[in-house]
C-alpha cells in the first residue's frame, strides 16, 4: 500500500513539473518579496497595426524560444491603455510610441538594429541573476526609485 500511495505522489510530482516546462511563458521566478527575479522577463507593450511593432515581436518570440531563461509578455495597448498609461507616467515616459519594452527598470522606445543590441546586452547582464522588475512594483504599487536602487549594479 505504501509503495502505491508513493508512486501516486511521484506521478503527481511529475506532471506538475511536465505542465510547468510546457508552459515556460507563464512561469515567473520570485526569489523573495522585493519581486527580485532570476528568470528575464521582457514586456513587450506593441500596437497590432505598427510594422516595427510586428518586426520585433516576431523576433522576441524567436528569442524566446531559443532561450528557456527568458520570459517575454505581451500587451497590445490598445487592449490594455489604462496599464500602459500608468508605466508610462511611473516611467517618465512622455511620448506614446510603440513598440514600448521593458526589461528590468529600463525601456526602449522604438525598434531597430541598435535596439536589438541594446535588449541583447540588458538581457546578458540580468541572465541568472536577481534584479528588479519594474513592472512588477509599478503593479504592486511600490516605489521605483527603490527599484532603480536595486538594479544600479546592473546598469
Amino acid at each position: 500500500m505504501k509503495r502505491v500511495i508513493v508512486m501516486i505522489i511521484i506521478c503527481l510530482f511529475l506532471i506538475g513539473c511536465d505542465n510547468n516546462v510546457k508552459n515556460k511563458q507563464n512561469i515567473s521566478i520570485d526569489n523573495d518579496s522585493n519581486n527580485k527575479v532570476s528568470q528575464v522577463t521582457i514586456y513587450l507593450f506593441h500596437w497590432n497595426q505598427c510594422i516595427h511593432c510586428q518586426e520585433e515581436k516576431e523576433w522576441l518570440e524567436q528569442m524566446d524560444n531559443k532561450y528557456d531563461y527568458l520570459n517575454v509578455n505581451y500587451y497590445e495597448v490598445t487592449e490594455f491603455e489604462d496599464f500602459v498609461s500608468q508605466i508610462r507616467s511611473k516611467l517618465g515616459i512622455e511620448d506614446d510610441y510603440v513598440p514600448l519594452t521593458v526589461i528590468g527598470d529600463q525601456y526602449f522606445v522604438g525598434f531597430s538594429g541598435s535596439t536589438k543590441t541594446k535588449i541583447n546586452k540588458l538581457i546578458d547582464s540580468y541572465k541568472g541573476k536577481e534584479y528588479c522588475d519594474i513592472i512588477n512594483y509599478i503593479e504592486n504599487n511600490k516605489d521605483v526609485d527603490e527599484c532603480h536602487k536595486i538594479n544600479e549594479q546592473f546598469n
